[in-house]
């Protein structure tokens, strides 16, 4: 078992119709996945990670593609490491003040805080934070390559990540 990381591109609002028509079943992600939409999953007290998304609506593509962001304790180190690159020094603790501004109405000002502080096994992270992302891998792209090979190889992946999900898109960890 690991984490698995889609990233849909483009994405466009089911026609309302077609919205009604899911809400009513027993399952509306999977009968909107069955006929080729996606409905973000959201955990409740991280709306804002989903900023630039509609909560409960049915998304389909243009395009999506993913990757194996790796088993959870490698993805775990990885991230541990984008902690640190990014000036964080206990992830433990980052996490919990994470949590707090975002309780407060606000965020940390810190680079990859959404990445850094975010679940390892589902969620969504939609287009406006996607786009502060990319413009953090950008910033810190040739410090990290200054790491070690999977480090970086990882880095590009999660770059090319939210620089396609920036555009109109979102990333779904499952």
């Amino acid at each position: 078992m690991g984490l698995d990381i889609t990233v849909y591109t483009r994405v466009e609002k089911a026609h309302p119709t077609f919205q009604k028509t899911i809400a009513d079943s027993d399952d509306p992600r999977e009968e909107a996945y069955e006929m080729g939409f996606e409905i973000p999953y959201v955990e409740e007290g991280r709306e804002k990670r989903a900023a630039g998304l509609e909560l409960g609506v049915a998304y389909k593509a243009d395009d999506r593609w993913g990757f194996r962001a790796g088993s959870y304790s490698g993805y775990n180190q990885w991230r541990e490491q984008l902690a640190q690159l990014a000036g964080v020094d206990d992830i433990n603790k980052f996490w919990n003040q994470m949590g707090e501004a975002e309780e407060a109405g606000g965020r940390l000002d810190v680079p990859f805080a959404e990445l850094i502080a975010f679940s390892d096994c589902e969620g969504t992270l939609g287009p406006e934070v996607c786009a502060r992302l990319a413009k953090d891998f950008a910033k810190f792209d040739e410090r990290a390559s200054q790491g070690d090979e999977y480090f970086y190889d990882k880095y590009q992946e999660w770059r090319r990540a939210v620089e396609d999900a920036a555009q109109n898109g979102f990333i779904s960890f499952h």
